[in-house]
């Protein structure tokens, strides 16, 4: 729990059995046990943005949704007068919005919130970048889980929470599963909880993820998604997110005119790589992604990008049509190194 409140910038931590679904539940029945907890204020601009709608409507709430649009940058100048004709006493969203690798200015949040609803509890899903990526200052309220970016086992949902704000939770009663104030800072585990992924958690927390080498990391996590953005540039694939917002980890991107995700999933997978795309969401818009969560050097990617050139000028140069990658593999192996 110690190592945790280091990288959720000293908020109390409870840990729970369970993945991001549970954690983001729990935060649901925090918001909703705070005084004013109908008066929220959701963001949204993707999948999970849209999620925590459900997590928020699921608890009994129905908060003011400010919607950007799939892929859109919030407008801060609507998020103002937002919060400015309909003061929030809590605002939701994610510090990474993983269907599209768009990372979300929470400082820019964070500071219009100071000056115009200072009231106002911030809860953030960092489910994506927590371990790689401190909280943003200002949090009052977080989720995270003992896998992704922690590079541990999944299995445990973590939830950060203020001490200022656990002391407002009203005294009514929590259903035990989703019982913030019994697991917060608690010495033992109210519930079970895999020993495994704790340990792996622990382990990690000591060495891949400790908080004194966050800064290394991210640094080598910022070149590497910088590399692999111009490298799609490069091949005609488009990261989605414009460069000033994008994840230094996770890029989502448009794949080759006449294949379908599946088709170019199985096709890199020819290749040696697992990319990430069976999610319907990204089916649905043709989109696949990278993410490079762990370590992971240039020249372990490069063969992925040339063997995609190669596969790209050949079938240019043959004028052939996208191959059938679904139970053909002379087609897959003919584009092959």
């Amino acid at each position: 729990q110690n190592l945790l409140e280091a990288w959720m910038g000293g908020l109390g931590v409870a840990l729970f059995p369970g993945g991001g679904t549970h954690a983001n539940d729990v935060v649901a029945q925090c918001l909703a046990h705070l005084p004013q907890a109908k008066s929220g204020l959701v963001l949204c601009n993707g999948e999970f943005g849209r999620r925590l709608l459900a997590h928020a409507h699921g608890a009994g709430l129905n908060p003011r949704v400010l919607d950007f649009g799939w892929g859109q940058a919030w407008d801060l100048k609507r998020i103002q007068e937002e919060i400015q004709s309909h003061p929030p006493a809590w605002v939701w969203t994610v510090h990474c919005e993983s269907s599209t690798s768009m990372l979300q200015p929470i400082a820019d949040l964070q500071s219009l919130l100071k000056k115009h609803a200072p009231q106002a509890l911030l809860a953030v899903d960092a489910i994506s970048t927590l371990g790689a990526l401190p909280l943003p200052p200002g949090v009052g309220l977080a989720s995270a889980v003992s896998g992704k970016a922690f590079l541990g086992l999944a299995g445990i949902a973590i939830v950060g929470l203020a001490s200022s704000w656990h002391a407002r939770l009203a005294a009514t009663p929590w259903p035990p599963a989703a019982d913030l104030p019994q697991h917060w800072r608690s010495p033992h585990p109210p519930h079970t909880l895999g020993s495994l992924p704790l340990a792996a958690l622990h382990q990690s927390l000591l060495g891949a993820c400790s908080f004194a080498r966050r800064k290394v990391r991210q640094q080598q996590d910022r070149s590497l998604g910088q590399w692999i953005r111009s490298q799609l540039r490069r091949l005609g694939a488009c990261p989605l997110v414009e460069e000033s917002h994008a994840s230094p980890f996770m890029t989502t991107f448009d794949v080759p005119s006449g294949l379908t995700t599946l088709e170019f999933l199985q096709l890199c997978r020819s290749w040696g790589y697992q990319l990430a795309g069976q999610s319907s969401y990204l089916k649905s818009r043709r989109l696949a992604q990278i993410a490079t969560y762990g370590h992971f050097q240039t020249s372990e990617l490069e063969p992925l990008f040339r063997r995609w050139a190669s596969w790209r000028h050949h079938s240019q140069a043959l004028h052939h049509s996208p191959p059938q990658i679904l139970g053909e593999k002379t087609a897959i192996s003919r584009f092959s190194e």
